[in-house]
């Protein structure tokens, strides 16, 4: 049995032959059997389905340069117009989001060195820390045996 074979079989809840001969891999006419006259639609109304507007869809809408202002956007408007203007609003917050992470990046960078500068480091806040908390529990320690001496 072959690797294709197995395969088909394990997933399949019949044979592999019935899998293979029974399912319709394309869905066009094989190039021999095409019919010679061109197939005609019948004749049917097009229908827009459309999509009542919200509010933050206008603004959406207005920045994704769709419309040049809110009042000019009509009440229902079709569904791929709202998904294009969408999206565009979609990807213009990531662009601006990413170019929002870079500059804080550099922020955090330019911080750091200065403070490195001045001799400031996480290694010797976390010391300093740890400095006072001994000093305190070594504080509550004499406390705590002073009052039980009395």
């Amino acid at each position: 049995m072959s690797y294709l074979s197995r395969t088909v079989w394990a997933g399949a809840k019949y044979p592999p032959r019935n899998v293979i001969i029974n399912r319709n891999f394309s869905r066009t006419f094989p190039r021999s059997e095409k019919p010679s006259e061109p197939v005609t639609k019948p004749d049917v109304s097009v229908r827009i389905v459309t999509h009542t507007v919200k509010p933050y869809q206008k603004y959406a809408l207005v920045w994704a340069g769709t419309y040049k202002s809110i009042a000019d956007i009509p009440d229902r408007v079709s569904h791929g117009v709202l998904d294009a203007a969408l999206n565009k609003a979609r990807v213009k917050i990531a662009i601006y989001m990413m170019i929002a992470t870079a500059l804080m990046a550099g922020a955090a960078v330019y911080s750091g060195k200065k403070a490195a500068q001045k001799g400031d480091s996480l290694a010797l806040r976390g010391m300093e820390y740890h400095k006072q908390l001994r000093e305190q529990a070594a504080n509550e320690r004499e406390a705590a045996a002073t009052k039980s001496a009395q």
